[in-house]
């Protein structure tokens, strides 16, 4: 298994975190903020979605135009959810575009467009390694809100 396929894996298993730690609530549950945050549970998959899979692979790494366009359109980020999205659907989505633009990529491969704010262009592996810590700090962050909720838990082995 290459590198790139590595890290797509352990990717892959903290976007399952993510899932799993949202499974079983209600819609209220999912549009409330639990404090001390001010994001609702539902808000963090969505951010994923558009802040990190869209922004990371296909904005940046692939240089998609459509991709780096909804940046120029929604400077604020992805955190508010507006009315009526399936996130869960636009998750998965983005991630299978993400995926689609990892297993294009070799691991030295430069970003395909880079903004000069985040100093030296990155290569896949360097994305791919952020995407991975990203995701799984969520993912933590995901757990506590779950446990403030229903007191739910569980070992994470992956």
């Amino acid at each position: 298994m290459n590198s790139l396929a590595l890290m797509k894996s352990h990717l892959q298993a903290q976007r399952r975190h993510v899932r799993d730690a949202l499974e079983g609530l209600t819609e209220q549950q999912l549009a409330t903020p639990v404090p001390p945050t001010t994001w609702s549970p539902i808000s963090v998959p969505h951010h994923l979605a558009l802040d990190v899979e869209r922004w990371w692979f296909c904005a940046l790494l692939a240089g998609d135009d459509t991709a780096w366009q909804y940046f120029e359109d929604h400077p604020g980020g992805a955190w508010s959810v507006p009315p009526g999205t399936d996130v869960m659907a636009l998750y998965d989505a983005e991630c299978q575009r993400a995926d689609e633009v990892i297993a294009r990529s070799t691991p030295t491969d430069p970003a395909v467009r880079w903004p000069d704010f985040l100093g030296p262009r990155q290569t896949a592996a360097e994305i791919t390694m952020h995407v991975i810590t990203e995701t799984a700090t969520h993912a933590g962050q995901l757990d506590v809100v779950r446990e403030s909720i229903d007191g739910k838990t569980w070992l994470v082995l992956d």
